[in-house]
């Protein structure tokens, strides 16, 4: 017989998001209310996410605890930093290139405190250089036209990211990264870390950031501006590294997919067997 199960999580945080879908691979039946379904329909697309919607609930499983801050995600007994599902990381080593064509990269929203960051990386990899925020950033003329002409068309898309290169380096200006369905699943963001050498993971509302980790997935090498512990055993680089002449290696890349994989990811098994402990003492 297939158990039941609902899960009251802040689902606004991809930190919960992965754990649903970790849940949703074990043998447990989940439901979800109505108002969560959209931020699960690009997992369920993309990798056959099964659930269920219903606005009545079975139990809710307890023994579920989520830092965002620092970040630590448990289970009962089980913990990691983050708990992400098997498929993301299969998925993520299928997508790997060879060559990789992009030397540096950054997708997301460039903020002021951001920029500052951005500049000191470009004054160490290319001394004398100082990018234009004002020149680059935005839109250029074909693209403005190109934009006006989608919006009458009525076909614009609003999270489409400003896409600009400032030497060997691609940022990618966009807040979808902030916005259900696509903050659930992107698949263009992922297929641009897997095309990358080097990720810049400057840091956000706390030390950690998931670019680290959802880089070291796509086998680039992440490029911090502020250490944190649980970076700790993997192969990163920091600013001052990028005064040398950085090279991606495939050995990096395979070692920081392998300890996230260990780190961020529990056996089927094992996720089953406290699942079915939790509900017992519930």
């Amino acid at each position: 017989m297939v158990k039941a199960l609902s899960l009251d999580l802040p689902f606004q945080l991809i930190q919960s998001i992965r754990l649903a879908h970790a849940i949703m691979e074990t043998n447990y039946e989940v439901y979800l209310e109505p108002k969560d379904e959209e931020k699960f329909l690009w997992p369920k697309e993309k990798f056959g996410v099964r659930y269920k919607v219903n606005n009545e609930l079975p139990p809710k499983l307890s023994g579920i605890v989520i830092v965002h801050s620092k970040p630590q995600t448990s289970i009962g007994f089980i913990e990691r930093p983050l708990i992400f599902p098997h498929s993301i990381f299969a998925y993520s080593k299928s997508l790997w290139c060879q060559p990789r064509n992009i030397k540096f990269s950054f997708a997301g929203l460039i903020t002021e405190s951001r920029k500052d960051f951005f500049q000191r990386v470009i004054k160490l990899q290319y001394p004398q250089s100082q990018i234009n925020w004002k020149r680059f950033g935005k839109p250029n003329l074909f693209s403005r036209i190109k934009s006006k002409l989608e919006h009458k068309l009525g076909i614009q898309d609003r999270l489409k990211p400003i896409k600009f290169r400032y030497k060997d380096i691609l940022f990618w200006s966009s807040k979808r990264g902030r916005n259900f369905p696509i903050k659930a699943w992107d698949d263009e963001y992922f297929r641009l870390l897997a095309n990358s050498q080097f990720v810049l993971c400057p840091s956000g509302d706390y030390t950690w950031s998931y670019r680290f980790f959802e880089a070291a997935m796509c086998g680039a090498i992440p490029i911090v501006e502020e250490y944190c512990s649980v970076y700790d055993g993997f192969r990163f680089k920091t600013t001052e590294e990028m005064k040398n002449n950085l090279n991606w290696s495939i050995e990096d890349a395979e070692h920081n997919y392998n300890t996230c994989l260990q780190r961020l990811t529990i056996p089927l098994e094992s996720l089953q067997e406290e699942i079915g402990r939790l509900l017992l003492e519930q």
